[in-house]
């Protein structure tokens, strides 16, 4: 079985591909993203914190995981629009999907940053 992080990210994956603006382009590999696949997603694994949730034994932990996704257009005219709706399109799949919600107790976003790699 693998780690709930890998799980997690693998159903992080499943519930962005298909979205309208960047479909299946969906990536855990950043170096796969190339012009050509863009408009897309990147997903990555950040840091874990832990909480002691019970004085007793066994010990319950509470974990938050933090994900992080990219996501990737190409410079033009319009690229903070499309960023905007890369964003839209992220929030309304990560709070609407059911199976998500079964697996994790939230999944909040909680930093949106937007910048230009040239």
């Amino acid at each position: 079985m693998a780690h709930v992080r890998t799980q997690i990210r693998n159903l992080l994956i499943e519930t962005l591909k298909g979205l309208p603006t960047t479909g299946d382009n969906v990536f855990i590999d950043f170096y796969a993203i190339t012009d050509k696949r863009l408009p897309c997603l990147a997903i990555a694994t950040g840091s874990d914190s832990y909480d002691r949730s019970t004085l007793g034994k066994p010990a319950i932990l509470d974990v938050t995981t933090e994900f992080k996704i990219f996501g990737g257009v190409k410079a033009n005219d319009n690229y903070q629009d499309q960023a905007d709706q890369i964003l839209l399109e992220v929030q309304k799949a990560i709070n609407d999907d059911v199976t998500l919600k079964q697996f994790v107790r939230s999944a909040n976003i909680t930093n949106v940053d937007v910048t230009l790699d040239y």
